[in-house]
């Protein structure tokens, strides 16, 4: 009974949005999961990354992007255009993008939108025409990566292994350290 309780306990901590003290003056901090969607068991390829779920998405300006044919890193960004977190983030993207164009695919999906407002949204933040995005209207895309908010980005490499993932702003440097790995490791 002492081992249930005891696996009880460790498994609440190790939860999504566990509670963490620390200190005397204990603070209590919530952290929400970049993840919520239950999924089949996910295989594995290299160096025991999970294999990013397949996805074809018609693209706004209408072509399509299927993962499984990407033949390179993928640059996978969750963002909706009246998210002021992803009107501060994306830009840097954007400018990053253009020195890794040849590199690396950037694909944006859109959710929760006006069509003509993420269109308006898109001509602002993506600049460069790096930055290939479109509607995710049923959440799809969305709900296959178990994404709830945004801006969340996903780091896939060439085999499809997922390299990197975060919620919320990242600076320049980081973003650059985060693609520079990431072609890194697809060789």
């Amino acid at each position: 009974m002492r081992r249930l309780v005891a696996l009880a306990v460790l498994l609440a901590a190790c939860s999504p949005g566990a509670v963490t003290t620390s200190g005397p003056a204990a603070t209590t901090t919530t952290v929400p999961p970049v993840t919520t969607a239950t999924h089949p068991t996910v295989p594995t390829v290299d160096h025991d990354r999970p294999l990013a779920p397949d996805f074809t998405f018609e693209l706004a300006d209408g072509t399509t992007f299927t993962l499984s044919k990407a033949g390179k890193p993928v640059y996978l960004v969750f963002w909706a255009e009246w998210c002021p977190i992803c009107r501060k983030e994306l830009p840097v993207v954007d400018e990053i993008s253009a020195r890794y164009a040849g590199q690396v695919e950037f694909i944006a999906p859109a959710w929760r939108s006006d069509p003509g407002y993420a269109e308006q949204g898109a001509a602002e933040l993506f600049d460069s025409g790096v930055i290939r995005w479109g509607l995710d209207d049923e959440e799809r895309i969305f709900s296959l990566y178990g994404v709830s908010y945004q801006p969340v980005t996903i780091l896939i490499a060439a085999d499809r292994t997922v390299y990197d993932q975060w919620a919320g702003v990242r600076d320049l440097e980081e973003i650059e350290q985060a693609i520079e790995g990431l072609i890194a490791v697809t060789g």
